[in-house]
């Protein structure tokens, strides 16, 4: 895996979070599918994205002290 200087990853966050305001924040996906190994059944899961899910996305763990949505804010 490849590493990255401190400026890679603030850019990369910072992008990262901007396309993430303009295309998942506030919006809700639901998700159809047919799992073969539970039966012969359509199921639907429902996929929230919110500010505070851009942190756990990322799998970046700021600082203790930082909640996930302002992780996002400073991003």
């Amino acid at each position: 895996m490849k590493k990255f200087t401190r400026d890679e990853t603030v850019k990369i966050l910072h992008e990262s979070s901007i396309a993430y305001r303009e295309k998942l924040a506030g919006r809700v996906f639901a998700v159809i599918y047919q799992d073969s190994s539970a039966g012969a059944g359509t199921e639907w899961k429902q996929i929230v994205f919110s500010e505070s899910n851009f942190a756990h996305l990322t799998g970046v763990r700021y600082a203790e002290q930082v909640t996930p949505k302002v992780f996002f804010q400073m991003c």
